[in-house]
């Protein structure tokens, strides 16, 4: 009989709401076996395998579940049947000795393969025979056909059947089973979507949904989904008792468990808000007897209150169950609708599910013995599910745990058995237990706090005076301290520190008094702290470098009772203190001490070290006072730790003001070590820092991260002997790895300041994966640390808590502060007898003893309901190229606004690109962790311990608008789609689908669409990874391999013609100009590979004649028919690949450069053999090239990517034996050729002609520009290269300028290409070709041939349109000839038929391609294959511009016809195309200003003949092209560098400084320096050299001095000057300066005015002039004999205020090419030597220390032609010795720079006229020399009078004391000079002279030249003035 309830046809129908669910989520995830079903049943008595067989036949064909099959129809998913076959197998397994576990590997196997849901029978089984009397049954099934309930219904029939056939029943009677169809129907009919609840299920989901439980172990991998599973046996009897306490609170079991469940989340994971999935199995009479899927899994939310009892938990558990059952038949869809209102991009509804299972069957009324056990696949998308399996009286209860790896593992997963049941336990002792008072901690986790307390050093905790003393008894002539070039031993420290306490106590201070200590870093400051110890006096650090008002406070707030300063850091921070003791004037005043020893405290338990000021909540700072006892305890706990002796030598860098201070101070001090204190400028700035210990000796040596990170990027190389200490931040893996390579051990150390420093120390070791640990697990002597939850108990391990540390360490109080005191400083019960500080940090604990740091309490960060830890996405961040650091803060007040923000400081070659950012960190990192702002900064802001600091970082750039329209013809598409499928007029591309109110089956829908149009078939989790139009869109181009898509595809079908196919119109061209030219190279494209490896010749053989037969293009003839051809695919071929070997002959590469070029220019035949060639070239045993040559009738650019991947395939199964993975060729080029010539036929492509024929109308014949030789009458059509790069920097301003005008890099850059031709030939109609890949139907992307096409750009350029209007028409014109693309390029010249000329191509000779993808490398097995730089022996057009993104740069290909233009023109036109690009950039409104910038010439300032000035500007204009600087790799033009000049120019101008003014340069070394110095040479502006590492006071001085009110710094330079009354100027603000059309420059009489002062105010100070310079140049000249012949260059290595700041400017000016490196180059021996090296460098500035610590490296290993600038004045003797061999053994010169300078030096005339006294009393006998003297005297008299505007002055007092400045000096020179006609240089008046001292200077040079007389017409030589 049959059953009548089976579904008969093949029908659709609609899928039940749980299995929508299902299918959904199936689709997400398409090859997971997530929802796979079975498991075993074992049969314990023997097993007849026909019948068997047979009753699973009879089950399968009278049920339709096993015949289902899913497809989509309309966009809808619907289920469909189809007969099918039973699937079952019979294994036997029994002859296996291990034939249990060889059987269960098979079904784990079975189970993890997934079903394909189009398959009809999504199911398998399996009968496995054990032995004789043992058999499994091992069904799986996917669960779309079936659940739990409906295995038990198929089970049950099975085995009725099974036994009625052993019988031998030949009929069995079917037993009636409910078909799915009309379950289907059922449950569609009864889904419940009423009002009420969907109310119910809204209240539910109408708060903000709980934070995500579990976060991913590893949050830089993919979430994965596989799953293990653990399970708990619970013996009959307690289970029993447990159901028995269920019972008794008024609940069920499985009630209580849950209850246990979520006690456990609630206290685990501190939340109080939980959601429990929960599976309802929805059988009724009418489904009851069904075996089909049924079940549905819904969410149950409910609240959690620790005051409640268990019981009371159990009784909300058991409501919210019943309330859920009443409202079960809703939507699972709808639910989660609701629950993205709230979390749009929610990507689960709950973390943990919750099964309860009653498996205790008994099939066939028990009449087969069989027990079953169903096994999870081991795949799981939900983290944690629970299963509480009864089996019935005769079997354990089961507790099955099936756990996520990425969440959780094995051990993971035995604790929560361990604290479930400890939870159990304590509810059957105490049902009324308050949630809040259950503990899991047990003995293990008191094991792991005894281990992270644990310390087994001993620890010398005396006080540190005392230890002191010991060490100045021990070794008193031992070096204890080193303050620069001085040393102090431990008896003369101990002496000073005595002499200070005794004048502090004379002061009246005892102890317990505390006093302000504001010091410079020296011998005082270590003393006056040794002191303060000494007696007892608490001292108040305060840093000099902090604001005066912090200051101030904390003066004040301590209530110090006195101020201990020095004399000129009480000048600089004037602190309002009522009593001061200037420390220095004090000891220099007293007499030595009478005892050499300090005296020290027995009790210091209450008696304050120092207090330290840390940053409040409030904004006030609070003071921690700090114990002598804490301070001692600390210092021997770390030497004890650190294992420190005499030998410790410490670079103490850390202000006072932080407390990490006291262990590089008294550490040392206290084991007879030495201290190296660091000057505050040096130790703040990381690039001096590392220069400074690249020099210094040290074994000990402490930072913050930060610090370190900036050491590392500054240079600093490192000690291997050196012991590196970090703390006062996290320490992550990548900083950590780059310590431990430079170094001996590196240390990690936590502490707030309020446990004195240190609290735990731990060394960093790696892990078993090499990678550095970096959390922290000892803790010091006498310190204690304990995890705190928020009930106040003690945390277990893995349970999240605050930090809290007990011991000798914590600080006393928090001075005036007793309420803040009471609330950081505890006691708790769980830790008895403590008193703990809070730390405010939040950890956790592992089994280990190590503590984890998470964050902060008070600033959780919590993003999507997910806790974040931000420095793993700063470490990230700082991995990717590019980027130095980076920091990541929130930004927004609450819930969703909350987003992350990434602040970075970027490496100088590179530029900011958000897309590329967010698209590195989404490879890592899950989404909810990528940044959403980005900002870009010069530096972070610090606070004064070094730290970052936050909250001083600006507000994040907002890089989103409102509304973002489609750019691209996808994201076109998408928007259209999506304004379907939403019903909205616009979308914008940065809009959410879910926030939109997509679901699910809305996406469905959306790629169904995307398939028909685009035939892309996207998985479901696309909108999960891609949620918006742009995302998305990007997702589809790259699936498409960047290929165009065309809305209008025509259907390509095969070719009905036999034989002779038409040519595609692309290949008639070709073929038509290979008739005219008999024959031509001119398409060849040759490619040339290189392979090194063990290559099997024959198999790449077989590969290529395999590829050639694959692609019938390849081996196609063209065949002359009547006018034209016709191609024919050649069936009987040849197609032969000879080997060279070349591997014995002598110039192999010669040769194999000449097969190259035979190769590349051999024409082929277009009529006979293949369209490609091939040879293989052998030049070693493991090394070929592969010469591969075709003709571009047969194939184009794209056509290369496909070639080799598919030899690349075609190789590989040659190698294995086995047919490629190819996609069949339905369609060849033929077929397309046939297509292309019927859709021309039949008038498809008129429209497009049509405008192509209207667009093009009166076009020119020929371009215009001017050609460097006469065009030939026929063309050779030889081609040459020229490239120029645009840098990171311009690229990403091209893209920010693109996104601002929503233009393509291709539109712009055409239409800057064209502007350069109009320009360059004076035509305004500009036609440029450029190639569209032609390839707009799917069946052709993967075809080899020509199908590329050429479209026409045409600009109409008029120089005094507004460039927006030019812009917007070229925009238009680009997208309608793109629009228009199809019409094939030949039958438009057919059609236009312009007048033909061989000389020149048709419609256009320009040619312009943007190359936004390169061609795929060539991979061959596991050989390595490069592509060898491509020969392109011809060009087609006169000049072409090929552009080619690279990873953050452009390359400009510039290829011409050197026939037309020699490579200078071309090398101009490529400047010229930057300059005009960077024009664009910088923001113009008008083209005008570009035709007056000549691309020959440098737009130059107009300065006096003669002077210096002259001679720079003389150089530049020789050659405006040639390279000037080359600044950190970037090269500088001149005529750029003259460009950035003029700006700078503008800018000095606009901001008021003049012609004839001064102003002070503070600037670092660099291009901005040498661009303020021309730019004030050029603007006769006298620049005054401000040190930036000079100490305030001299600068001070000199602009005083000098009257300056203007200064040009940098931005971080700006402190520096913050505190003067000079108006600062920004560099990076001049430099980006828009120059005022029209701009006149200053005229400025250059030959008067000084051009710089040098060392200003120093016995060293210059001042120079124009001619000074010229004279300077002169010299160089004769020194260095620079050749003309090749480039000179320099690398400019001088500090700011060195004499070689300026050397520059003179070398500049006689030809040299200017070299400025990065600072890790510059510090760096290794790679200085590689850099000269590479660049070819032969003149370098040094130091004589620099040359020193060279030469004991790798010695002067430059080469014989490098000169060598010295540049200071402490060469010794042995320096000397090595310069003079270095000179004697070379080409190379080694010159002084103080002797070139000599000459120049200022004379002392103080000096002079001691001197010159002699002279005069030898000439006192001489009445001549009297007289003169006196009339010099009254000339003088008036001059000086003159200028001064007095009637008389004093003749013995200076120029300055009368009333002169410095600017004056130029005038007194030029009037000395007019009236004693002498060449007086300015420098000799730069001091200020007296009358009279300028008076005997003047008569001693007439005296000494015999020129004396009263006439005053004597001369004399500057050079003869000067010496």
């Amino acid at each position: 009989m049959k059953n009548n309830n089976k579904l008969t046809e093949d029908k659709g129908m609609m899928l039940t709401s749980a299995q929508l669910d299902i299918y959904l989520d199936q689709k997400r995830y398409p090859s997971s076996p997530n929802y796979n079903i079975g498991g075993v049943i074992t049969i314990k008595e023997p097993i007849c395998v026909a019948s068997f067989q047979q009753a699973m036949a009879q089950l399968v064909a009278e049920n339709d579940v096993f015949h289902l099959y899913f497809q989509e129809q309309m966009g809808q998913p619907v289920q469909c049947r189809a007969e099918v076959a039973c699937k079952f197998e019979y294994l036997d397994f029994s002859a296996a000795s291990d034939a249990k576990e060889q059987a269960k590997q098979f079904v784990k196997t079975q189970l993890m393969q997934p079903f394909d849901l189009s398959e009809p029978g999504l199911y398998q089984t399996f009968l496995l025979k054990l032995t004789s009397d043992e058999y499994w049954y091992v069904p799986i099934a996917h669960h779309l056909i079936t659940d739990g309930f409906g295995y038990s219904n198929w089970f049950d029939t099975l085995f009725r059947y099974y036994l009625a056939q052993k019988d031998g029943n030949s009929i069995v009677e079917p037993i009636q089973l409910t078909q799915f169809e009309h379950v289907v129907d059922y449950m569609n009919h009864n889904v419940d979507i009423s009002a009420a609840t969907a109310g119910f299920w809204q209240q539910k989901f109408s708060s903000q949904l709980p934070d995500r439980m579990f976060v991913p172990k590893q949050l830089n991998t993919p979430l994965m989904h596989e799953s293990f599973l653990s399970q708990y046996a619970i013996a009959q009897a307690d289970y029993t008792s447990l159901s028995e306490l269920a019972k008794n609170m008024g609940v069920r079991i499985h009630h209580l468990f849950m209850a246990a469940i979520s006690c456990y989340l609630n206290l685990q994971y501190h939340t109080s808000d939980i959601i429990l999935a929960l599976p309802f199995h929805n059988r009724d009479k009418a489904t009851m007897r069904a075996i089909g899927g049924i079940v549905s899994v819904l969410p149950m939310r409910f609240g959690i209150d620790q005051q409640w009892t268990m019981a009371d938990l159990a009784s909300e558990i058991r409501t919210q169950m019943r309330d859920v059952s009443k409202f079960k038949k809703y939507p699972v869809s709808k639910i989660v609708e609701h629950a993205r209102q709230l979390k749009p991009d929610l990507e689960r509804l709950f973390d943990v599910q919750f099964n309860y299972q009653k498996l205790d069957y008994k099939y066939a009324d028990g009449q087969i013995d069989a027990e079953s056990e169903f096994i999870p696949p081991g795949v799981e998308t939900t983290p944690l599910l629970f299963n509480l399996c009864e089996y019935g009286d005769h079997q354990d209860v089961i507790l099955q745990i099936e756990a996520n790896r990425a969440f959780f593992d094995e051990s993971d997963v035995a604790v929560i058995f361990e604290r479930l049941f400890a939870i159990l336990e304590a509810i059957r002792h105490n049902p009324e237990q308050q949630i809040s008072g259950f503990n899991f901690f047990n003995e293990q986790d008191f094991q792991a706090y005894q281990t992270l307390n644990g310390s087994s050093e001993a620890c010398d905790s005396s006080s540190l005076v005392q230890r002191f003393n010991q060490q100045v008894t021990d070794r008193p002539n031992s070096i204890a301290l080193v303050v620069g070039e001085s040393t102090w031993t431990y008896r003369e420290l101990s002496e000073k520190a005595v002499q200070i306490a005794e004048i502090l106590t004379s002061q009246g201070l005892q102890s317990g008094d505390c006093v302000g200590l504001c010091l410079d870093r020296n011998e005082n400051m270590v003393a006056t702290l040794l002191a303060c110890l000494s007696i007892g006096v608490t001292y108040v650090p305060l840093d000099p470098s902090y604001p005066l008002d912090r200051l101030t406070f904390m003066f004040t707030d301590s209530q110090a009772a006195l101020l201990v300063t020095d004399t000129q850091v009480s000048k600089t921070t004037p602190i309002d203190a009522k009593r001061t003791l200037l420390i220095d004037q004090l000891t220099a005043d007293i007499e030595a001490p009478r005892q050499h020893s300090l005296s020290f405290l027995t009790e210091r338990e209450a008696v304050g070290a120092y207090i330290l000021y840390t940053s409040g909540s409030t904004g006030r700072p609070k003071g921690a006072l700090i114990a002598q006892r804490s301070l001692d305890n600390l210092i021997g706990g770390m030497v004890a730790r650190l294992e420190l002796t005499e030998a410790c030598h410490c670079l103490a860098t850390t202000t006072i003001g932080f407390d990490i201070s006291t262990l590089e101070i008294f550490a040392p001090l206290v084991v007879g070590g030495k201290v190296t204190l660091v000057g505050h400028q040096i130790g703040k700035d990381a690039l001096k820092l590392a220069a400074f210990a690249n020099t210094s000796e040290y074994n000990l040596f402490q930072c913050t991260p930060t610090m370190w990170q900036a050491l590392v990027e500054a240079g600093w190389q490192g000690n291997a002997q050196a012991t590196l200490v970090t703390g006062g931040e996290p320490l992550y893996p990548a900083l950590a790895e780059q310590m431990l390579l430079r170094s001996k051990r590196v240390i990690n150390g936590y502490g707030p300041t309020e446990a004195t420093v240190y609290s735990l120390v731990e060394e960093v070791h790696r892990d078993k994966d090499g990678i550095p640990s970096c959390r922290l697990s000892r803790s010091l002597p006498n310190y204690r640390h304990f995890v705190v939850d928020t009930r106040g108990q003690l945390a277990p391990v893995g349970v999240s808590g605050e930090l809290c540390i007990a011991g000798d360490g914590l600080a006393l109080e928090y001075i005036g502060r007793p309420d803040i005191t009471a609330t950081q400083f505890v006691h708790i019960p769980a830790v008895a007898n403590e008193r703990l500080y809070r730390t405010g940090d939040l950890v956790t604990l592992h089994r280990s003893g190590e503590i984890e740091y998470l964050g902060r309490i008070d600033h959780q960060v919590k993003i999507r309901g997910y806790r974040i830890e931000l420095g793993e996405i700063e470490e990230k961040l700082s991995q990717l190229t590019g980027i130095k650091q980076a920091v990541v803060t929130t930004h927004g007040e609450r819930g969703s606004d909350v987003k992350l923000a990434a602040y970075v400081i970027m490496e100088s070659s590179a530029a900011l690109d958000v897309e590329a950012i967010r698209t590195a960190l989404a490879a890592e990192l899950p989404n909810f962790m990528v940044p959403h702002f980005y900002t870009e900064m010069n530096a972070f802001p610090l606070t004064s311990s070094g730290k970052v600091d936050r909250k001083a970082l600006p507000e994040p750039a907002h890089r989103e608008v409102e509304f973002l329209a489609a750019t691209t013809d996808t994201e076109h598409l998408l928007s259209t789609i999506w304004q379907s499928l939403f019903e909205r007029d616009a979308i914008s591309v940065t809009h959410n689908f879910f926030e939109l109110g997509g679901h699910s089956l809305l996406a469905m829908k959306m790629f169904g669409q995307i398939r028909q149009r685009l035939q892309v078939d996207l998985p479901l989790a696309c909108i999960f990874e891609q949620p918006t139009i742009r995302q998305l869109a990007s997702k589809v181009d790259a699936m498409l391999e960047d290929q165009s898509y065309s809305p209008a595809t025509r259907n390509l079908t095969k070719s009905d013609i036999e034989r002779g196919h038409p040519l595609s119109r692309s290949q008639l061209s070709m073929w038509v100009i290979d008739k005219l030219s008999y024959g031509t190279a001119q398409y060849n494209m040759p490619g040339v590979f290189s392979i090194t490896g063990a290559l099997q010749v024959s198999a790449l053989r077989n590969a290529l004649a395999q590829l050639v037969s694959r692609h019938e293009v390849l081996r196609t003839v063209l065949i002359d028919d009547d006018y034209t051809a016709k191609q024919y695919v050649l069936e009987d071929y040849s197609f032969d690949v000879p080997m060279i070997d070349l591997s014995g002959k002598q110039d192999v590469m010669s040769s194999v450069e000449h097969f190259v070029e035979a190769e590349a220019n051999m024409p082929f035949q277009l009529d006979v053999g293949l369209k490609i060639r091939a040879k293989i070239i052998k030049t070693a045993p493991e090394h070929h090239f592969l010469l591969l040559t075709l003709h571009h009738i047969a194939a184009d650019g794209w056509s290369i990517n496909i070639l080799t991947e598919e030899l690349k395939m075609l190789y590989r199964s040659v190698l294995r034996n086995e047919a490629a993975e190819l996609p069949t060729l339905d369609i060849q080029y033929k077929d397309y050729a046939h297509w292309q010539h019927q859709n021309i036929q039949n008038g498809l492509l008129d429209a497009q002609l049509e405008h192509w024929l209207d667009f093009l109308a009166d076009h020119p014949q020929v371009h215009g520009l001017p050609l460097d030789y006469p065009r030939p009458a026929q063309p050779s059509f030889e081609g040459r290269s020229y490239k120029l790069t645009i840098d990171s920097q311009m690229r990403s301003q091209l893209q920010a300028f693109c996104q601002r005008k929503d233009m393509t890099p291709f539109m712009v850059l055409q239409l800057v290409y064209a502007l350069l031709i109009a320009e360059q030939s004076g035509e305004s109609d500009i036609l440029v070709g450029t190639p569209v890949a032609g390839r707009n139907h799917p069946d052709i992307e993967g075809l080899i041939g020509c199908f590329t096409n050429s479209i026409v750009l045409r600009n109409r350029i008029d120089f005094g349109r507004p460039l927006e209007d030019l812009l917007a028409e070229s925009k238009q014109s680009v997208m309608s000839a793109f629009d228009n693309q199809d019409v094939p390029f030949e039958l438009l010249v057919e059609r236009l038929n312009p007048e033909r000329n061989q000389s020149y191509n048709p419609i256009f000779q320009l040619w312009f391609v943007y190359h936004s993808q390169q061609f795929n490398p060539m991979t061959l097995d596991n050989l390595k294959v490069e592509l060898v730089e491509p020969h392109t022996p011809s060009v087609n057009f006169d000049l072409s511009l090929s552009v080619y993104e690279q990873e953050s740069t452009l390359t400009l290909d510039w290829e011409y016809r050197p026939e037309l233009f020699n490579v200078d023109t071309v090398a101009q036109y490529a400047a010229r195309f930057k300059a005009i690009l960077q024009w664009f950039l910088e923001g113009s409104d008008t083209l005008i200003p570009l035709t007056q910038m000549s691309s020959q010439n440098i737009e130059v300032p107009i300065v006096e003949q003669g002077v210096f000035a002259a001679r720079v500007v003389a150089n530049a204009t020789a050659s405006p092209q040639s390279t000037a600087v080359v600044n950190e790799g970037q090269t500088v033009a001149q005529q750029a560098l003259f460009a950035k000049v003029r700006r700078m120019r503008a800018y000095l101008d606009a901001q008021g400084v003049k012609p004839g003014y001064s102003v002070g340069v503070c600037l670092e070394h660099g291009l901005a320096l040498l661009v303020t110095q021309m730019a004030c040479l050029f603007s006769g502006i006298t620049f005054i050299v401000l040190d930036p590492d000079s100490d305030t006071q001299t600068i001070d001085e000199a602009i005083k001095r000098f009257n300056l009110e203007f200064a040009v710094t940098q931005r971080h330079l700006g402190s520096f000057l913050a505190d003067t009354p000079v108006k600062v100027l920004d560099t990076t603000e001049a430099l980006a300066f828009k120059v005022p059309t029209g701009f006149l420059e200053p005229e400025a009489k250059l030959s008067i005015q000084p051009i710089c002062i040098l060392y200003p105010g120093s016995d060293n100070e210059i001042a120079l002039t124009q001619h000074d310079l010229v004279m300077l140049s002169g010299k160089l000249t004769n020194e260095l004999q620079p050749q003309q012949s090749h480039s000179n260059k320099f690398i400019w290595n001088a500090s700011v205020s060195f004499d070689c700041s300026v050397m520059a400017l003179c070398l500049m000016s006689i030809g040299f090419e200017l070299h400025i490196v990065d600072t890790k180059t510059r510090y760096s021996i290794t790679e200085l030597n590689d850099y000269l090296a590479s660049q070819q460098v032969n003149l370098i500035e040094l130091t004589p220390g620099y040359l020193n610590l060279m030469h004991s490296q790798t010695g002067l290993t430059f080469s014989h032609t490098t000169d060598l600038l010295i540049n200071g004045t402490e060469v010794d003797t042995h320096l000397t010795e090595i310069l003079a061999q270095y000179q004697a053994t070379s080409d190379a010169k080694v010159i002084a720079v103080n002797a070139l300078f000599e000459e120049f030096r200022l004379i002392k005339l103080n000096q002079l006229s001691a001197s010159t006294q002699h002279v005069g009393s030898l000439a006192q006998t001489q009445s001549k020399a009297i007289q003169l003297r006196e009339r010099i005297i009254d000339i003088l008299h008036d001059i000086y009078a003159s200028l001064l505007k007095k009637d008389q002055v004093k003749v013995d007092a200076g120029f300055y004391e009368l009333g002169g400045n410095p600017l004056q000096v130029q005038g007194l020179c030029s009037s000395c000079e007019q009236h004693f006609n002498l060449g007086l240089n300015v420098s000799t008046f730069a001091s200020g002279p007296s009358v009279s001292q300028l008076a005997e200077l003047i008569s001693a040079i007439f005296n000494n030249q015999s020129m004396a007389s009263p006439t005053m017409t004597a001369t004399t030589s500057p050079q003869t003035l000067r010496k």
